[in-house]
């Protein structure tokens, strides 16, 4: 597993409680990584979701280049659970064909029953909360893994940036 994937592993979040994240969240067990419950209208984790909407063009125009520093696609999209919640769920192997964007669920589903890991799934843009790509040792997008980030005391952050390699993009 390469360290993006297992560090988007280890920010994985549902939308359902008021937890507040640290990095004892954070920590990834060998088979599934914790989640974290985010509360529907934390302000922080909403403004991270429109950035990464406002800001898709750059990851379809990155999907869509050949530079050789790209790689490691991946998009979080909200599953429907219910009325009132959701779990988002990062999706990787990003393919782009006629008919849309497709990934492969890459994380655990927790609560939802309708997709499971390792499954295909079609990508809805409406429900997309974000996106990342590594542009070598750089995260591009990752807003709400950065909205965790932010969070996290400075041993946190110097702990989770040391465990692994990437260098965030402001």
């Amino acid at each position: 597993m390469n360290r993006l994937i297992l560090a988007l592993s280890t920010i994985l979040f549902l939308a359902a409680c008021n937890n507040s994240p640290s990095a004892k969240n954070l920590n990834v067990a060998q088979e599934e990584p914790d989640v974290i419950n985010i509360a529907p209208d934390d302000a922080d984790m909403n403004k991270a979701i429109r950035n990464a909407n406002t800001h898709f063009y750059r990851f379809r125009e990155a999907l869509a280049d050949t530079n050789s520093n790209y790689s490691d696609f991946a998009i979080k999209m909200r599953f429907q659970i219910g009325q009132e919640s959701g779990e988002h769920i990062w999706l990787n192997n990003i393919v782009q064909n006629d008919s849309g964007y497709y990934g492969i669920v890459n994380n655990v589903p927790v609560n939802i029953t309708t997709v499971k890991y390792g499954d295909r799934v079609k990508i809805i843009k409406e429900d997309i909360s974000d996106w990342s790509f590594m542009d070598g040792d750089t995260l591009r997008g990752g807003y709400t893994i950065k909205a965790l980030r932010s969070r996290m005391n400075k041993n946190e952050k110097d702990e989770f940036d040391r465990d692994y390699g990437i260098i965030f993009e402001p």
